[in-house]
């Protein structure tokens, strides 16, 4: 493979993902404006629809989809694949297991998004929580993993971080965070690959990647 090859190949990706990205988050911010409105009439808000309804609660109280999962699910495969991209180990496996999943988000969010929120253990434990029972075991998530998008509008929780936790201890993975997370690696990427000397390591992994 050329190097040329590889570029075209990865700028496509990137190209293509940034797109997906910019459809959905279009969807998710226009519903989250509604749902501020919603708000501001009527004094309280509706449950996101990743929380789990209790049987006396009113299915009407309920917002329409913030595209939170399939976000979720596009940012957990880029990190997946990128961050195999940019791991530098000898004799490095494709089998993308759980912990190689674990392995690779940490190098997207320290070496091209240029953020420490999966440094601590404890994070990087938390977040791989997430992928698997959030997203990847089923369309809604188990209890404990909730995801959203713009989770709460209440002044006690900071939305500018990857986890929320509401005052009675509950967390969420914040999914606009998240996403702007993976718009800033993929960027990161696009400036790398646009360097021949960078892609001496790269384009044989990328190889190594497509034809598993």
């Amino acid at each position: 493979m050329t190097y040329q090859q590889f570029k075209t190949g990865i700028d496509y990706y990137i190209d293509t993902i940034i797109q997906d990205l910019d459809v959905m988050e279009s969807i998710a911010e226009k519903v989250a404006m509604e749902e501020m409105e919603y708000f501001v009439k009527n004094g309280r808000r509706r449950w996101p629809t990743t929380v789990q309804q209790g049987p006396n609660d009113n299915p009407r109280h309920y917002s329409p989809s913030r595209c939170s999962i399939p976000l979720c699910m596009v940012c957990f495969a880029v990190m997946d694949f990128v961050g195999a991209l940019i791991d530098d180990r000898e004799n490095l496996t494709m089998d993308f297991k759980i912990d190689q999943f674990k392995r690779h988000s940490h190098l997207f969010f320290n070496k091209l998004s240029k953020r420490d929120d999966l440094n601590r253990e404890d994070s990087l434990d938390k977040f791989q929580n997430f992928f698997r029972h959030s997203i990847m075991h089923s369309f809604l998530p188990k209890k404990g993993t909730g995801v959203g998008y713009e989770v709460d509008y209440s002044k006690f929780i900071d939305e500018s971080s990857l986890f929320i936790h509401d005052r009675q201890g509950a967390t969420a993975l914040n999914v606009k965070f998240l996403v702007a997370t993976v718009r800033n690696g993929l960027y990161t990427l696009k400036e790398i690959v646009n360097n021949e000397e960078s892609c001496v390591d790269l384009l044989p992994r990328y190889e190594k990647i497509i034809n598993v």
